[in-house]
């Protein structure tokens, strides 16, 4: 999965209301057979890492065509939706040098 072929939530701000430490949203489900996938990034992060927000959602997108479907959701962890679908939530973390 390439990021340009992201389907992107526009306006996200609902989803990360008192969110704030979280940078991305990745949904998806299965509706006639066929998979779907939404991100949506945080609006309040800083610019800089809206790049690796969107490169994380392509990532786990494509962990899904390579595993399938019901794998990946377990492997990754995914949350299971009310509404039938899944949800994974993305956050940077700076990780301390080795030194």
């Amino acid at each position: 999965m390439r990021i340009e072929d992201l389907a992107v939530e526009e306006d996200a701000h609902d989803y990360f209301e008192n969110m704030s430490d979280l940078d991305a949203l990745l949904m998806a489900w299965v509706e006639g057979g066929e998979m779907y996938y939404k991100c949506a990034v945080n609006p309040g992060i800083d610019p800089g890492r809206e790049l690796g927000a969107l490169g994380w959602c392509a990532q786990m997108v494509t962990r899904i065509e390579d595993y399938g479907f019901d794998e990946a959701m377990r492997m990754d962890a995914w949350q299971h939706r009310s509404d039938g679908g899944w949800q994974l939530w993305g956050r940077a973390v700076q990780l301390p040098t080795l030194d």
